[in-house]
């Protein structure tokens, strides 16, 4: 600090966060902040910036800088200087010159005091309106994609048991996509058949691999890789797609799928154009849908089973066979409605498998049959698999078993039938099929057929 008769100067020392850098608003980055720097070697210290609430270009913002980095650096320099004279037009933000005293000097304040006005100027750049014309990037902008919302498609379906929890609830799931990349999600609502919409929450904008059958899949056993039947899906848009899988990976479940009815999965996708795709390598009648392998028909829905739905309170959806989900989005004129397929499949124990039958020396018959259960997905070694009921039981019937000739309850999975009582039943219904049913705690399963009599 230097003092003279009449003023004292001095330099103030650099600061710890030197002015290096500005926060804006790009407009050539969609309006994403930016920043820019002082051009230059950087300044001992953290440096410190301006967050200016603007849109700028990046090269008015890297001027901005520049010349409030300049102003800050020649701001060190400051002077108090003491005059008689009052002149109105030296007032603060006034440019000044002091004699013998270089350069442009800026009225920061000034004081009244008793033997004058007392002055406080700051150093000014010289010509700080022109800033040197460098280079700036303002970076790449990923906007997102503007695209258009489009209507929605629902299907509502049932799955089999997990394994994971009790069981004891249906696992219903709603799976909603569209034709538009730009479709915001819809509003879910349950209709329990009476015709009152229930509000069910929301399902996320993440579309569903959604598409239907243009071709008939044919019958298959479920016991066997389907290398003969093929069913072609036409996709709701070009963005989705469909990928092939190894044997380890359909093992962990890969590319599962719901068509129409029948739970399936598939070794190989063909695109074929226009959205079409053919469907080869078929592990069919998955999760206990053996009885939907038949009946199939063109334009039911298809369903990649991606985990990219939500699942629905069973005890909103009820156990009303005529409930169905109803979904509407932003895009809809009118809601988008869907009954429950496979109804029930959660619940329901799974069919008896391998059935047996032998006729003893004695005349009677035995019959024998082996159990699966829901849930138990995985064929464990060394261990029984477990029955997830409340207790092991079958039902086996002679005929219909909405109208059996007779019926047996048995604990065990076989059952003999004495000769005399076999001699009349044949006489009664020769011909008639014999049946197995498993019974659950919430259901019974799908019929095994064992044998006809005699």
């Amino acid at each position: 600090m230097r003092e003279d008769g009449g003023y004292a100067r001095k330099r103030l020392p650099l600061t710890e966060s030197p002015l290096a850098l500005i926060r804006y608003y790009d407009v050539n980055r969609d309006y994403q902040p930016g920043l820019q720097r002082i051009p230059g070697r950087p300044q001992p210290g953290q440096p410190s910036g301006l967050d200016l609430p603007a849109a700028l270009t990046s090269g008015a913002a890297h001027a901005l800088i520049e010349r409030a980095a300049r102003r800050a650096g020649w701001g060190r320099q400051s002077i108090s200087w003491r005059s008689a004279a009052i002149d109105p037009l030296v007032k603060p933000g006034a440019l000044v010159r002091i004699p013998e005293q270089p350069g442009i000097w800026r009225v920061n304040e000034w004081e009244w005091r008793a033997n004058g006005v007392e002055l406080a100027l700051w150093r000014v750049p010289i010509a700080s309106g022109s800033v040197p014309s460098i280079a700036t990037d303002a970076g790449r902008a990923a906007p997102p994609v503007d695209a258009l919302n489009g209507p929605t498609v629902l299907a509502a379906f049932e799955l089999p048991w997990d394994g994971l929890g009790t069981g004891d609830t249906a696992a219903v799931f709603p799976a909603a996509s569209s034709t538009a990349a730009g479709w915001t999600g819809a509003a879910l609502f349950v209709d329990q058949g009476d015709g009152q919409l229930q509000p069910a929450g929301n399902f996320p904008r993440i579309r569903c691999t959604f598409g239907h059958c243009i071709t008939v899949l044919g019958g298959g056993s479920p016991l066997l890789f389907d290398r003969i039947n093929t069913v072609t899906v036409a996709l709701l848009s070009s963005d989705m797609a469909l990928v092939d899988a190894t044997s380890k990976q359909l093992a962990a479940g890969t590319n599962r799928a719901l068509v129409g009815n029948e739970l399936l999965q598939f070794a190989r996708a063909v695109p074929l154009g226009d959205l079409h795709w053919r469907l080869e390598g078929l592990l069919r009648g998955r999760g206990g849908t053996e009885q939907a392998i038949e009946g199939h028909a063109t334009g039911e829905p298809f369903v990649l089973l991606d985990g990219q739905f939500t699942s629905l309170d069973a005890v909103l959806v009820g156990d009303n066979s005529d409930a169905a989900v109803v979904a509407i989005g932003l895009g809809d004129d009118d809601p988008a409605a869907s009954p429950i397929l496979c109804r029930g499949l959660t619940r329901r124990p799974l069919s008896p498998v391998h059935p047996r039958s032998k006729f003893n020396a004695d005349g009677s018959l035995t019959l024998g049959w082996t159990r699966r259960a829901r849930g138990a997905w995985a064929w464990l070694n060394g261990v029984e698999t477990p029955l997830h009921e409340q207790a092991e039981s079958y039902d086996v019937t002679v005929g219909s078993p909405a109208a059996p000739v007779a019926r047996w309850v048995t604990a065990v999975p076989s059952l003999t039938i004495d000769a005399a009582q076999l001699a009349v039943l044949s006489s009664a219904a020769a011909g008639a099929v014999v049946m197995v049913r498993q019974r659950g705690s919430y259901a019974v399963s799908t019929p095994l057929l064992l044998d006809h009599l005699p």
